[in-house]
């Protein structure tokens, strides 16, 4: 994950990753970052024990909990490719036959307001968000605590392959509304370059003046 060096250059107090799926990230920003208190949100409830076992600190906590813009519980629907499950279901007209739905159950919802509500955080906070389509709900219900961050990586889409998923437009206006300038996209490890337009990337958001010794 050399993609990610380019963060030690800023002193990372909080880290939130939402989509853990299997804490490779946050496993990552641990070792760039051993003192940070981490928090990472993953509804699959099988990788909640597998996220455990890789990150030994007593700065790290698991949730086997979704965010979204309220509270209360909504159906997950897991697909035979795991880190592409959802709240949203695909749309098969883009993902044909490939991925699909092998199961569908509830799981518990919150926000990032009322989860961090009474809890004091160090800054800078970084927030690393993947939840296949939803991330406008998630800063809807987040409003608060991320007018306290400096930093968010967010995975972006520019093809609508589910119902009800928000796209690159939606995101960069919500963010840019709470005072976040876009800089680009990080580019993931291939180990063949992909060239020509993207369905989607990981956008880097930073908070204006924030962290303007670096960018």
């Amino acid at each position: 994950y050399l993609q990610y060096e380019w963060i030690s250059k800023f002193q990372i107090n909080t880290f939130i990753d939402i989509g853990a799926y299997d804490g490779t990230i946050s496993q990552v920003i641990n070792y760039m970052f051993p003192k940070a208190t981490i928090f990472a949100f993953e509804p699959i409830k099988q990788k909640k024990n597998l996220i455990k076992s890789q990150i030994k600190s007593s700065n790290f906590k698991a949730e086997s909990l979704a965010l979204s813009d309220h509270i209360g519980s909504r159906n997950f629907h897991e697909y035979n490719y795991p880190p592409a499950s959802s709240f949203l279901k695909p749309d098969h007209k883009i993902f044909k036959k490939n991925i699909y739905v092998t199961k569908t159950y509830p799981v518990k919802i919150t926000t990032l307001d009322r989860y961090f509500g009474k809890k004091k955080l160090e800054k800078p906070i970084f927030v690393k968000m993947d939840t296949e389509g939803t991330e406008n709900l998630i800063i809807r219900g987040g409003q608060k605590l991320l007018k306290q961050v400096s930093l968010i990586i967010i995975e972006t889409g520019f093809v609508k392959s589910r119902k009800n998923q928000c796209l690159f437009e939606d995101i960069y206006k919500n963010l840019t509304k709470l005072g976040f300038t876009y800089k680009g996209k990080m580019l993931d490890s291939n180990f063949y370059p992909i060239f020509g337009p993207m369905a989607h990337e990981n956008s880097i958001f930073i908070k204006k003046g924030v962290l303007s010794n670096y960018l």
